[in-house]
């Protein structure tokens, strides 16, 4: 069943509640912007969509670049969101990467750099090479916590990580074995749309 036009409207209205909270800590200079994909009139898809200027070679090759889910300005990007991909509808969810790098192709004099950081998704070689685009990946440890098992244990750390995780925190919080832990988040679920 493809979703309701409430439902994309409800999810356009969560951007823009983000966009009120999160991002106004953000200079309206650094803010990204929403990226939305439509087919036959109707929303499909979402993302976030930063821009900046990277200078490489002390300053001497300049790249206008994009990036999904972030700024583009390293001071904000420190930390990417879980789900680091663009929010589509499962009915075009194959589909959208391909309209994406179509698109970024088209921006031949706005851009020439996509970023797509923090993605578990490797981007299709073969999709980029028809656009004329090529790709270069790079690998980093990334640290997360699962935030099913997370919200299972009501918010509760210690039943979530390993005995080396809780270990690790221990020390990074400077406190000994048997004290008090950290502090443990409470989760609450948002509301069912």
């Amino acid at each position: 069943m493809a979703p309701s036009r409430s439902y994309w409207q409800s999810l356009i209205f969560r951007f823009v509640a983000l966009d009120l909270t999160l991002l106004t800590a953000i200079p309206p200079t650094s803010r990204p912007k929403l990226l939305r994909g439509r087919a036959n009139g109707e929303t499909v898809s979402l993302a976030l969509l930063g821009s900046n200027e990277i200078r490489r070679r002390r300053g001497l090759v300049r790249s206008r670049s994009l990036f999904l889910n972030e700024t583009g300005n390293p001071h904000f990007d420190s930390l990417t969101i879980e789900h680091n991909g663009i929010l589509a509808a499962a009915k075009w969810d194959r589909d959208i990467w391909d309209e994406l790098f179509a698109w970024f192709a088209g921006l031949h004099e706005e851009a020439d750099e996509l970023y797509v950081g923090g993605s578990l998704r490797r981007l299709p070689k073969t999709t980029l090479g028809r656009w004329g685009l090529g790709c270069q990946e790079t690998c980093l440890p990334s640290y997360s916590v699962d935030l099913y098992r997370l919200r299972q244990s009501e918010g509760e750390l210690n039943t979530v990580l390993s005995a080396t995780a809780r270990q690790k925190l221990r020390r990074s919080c400077g406190i000994s074995k048997g004290s008090v832990r950290c502090g443990s988040p409470r989760l609450r679920a948002l509301p069912r749309l």
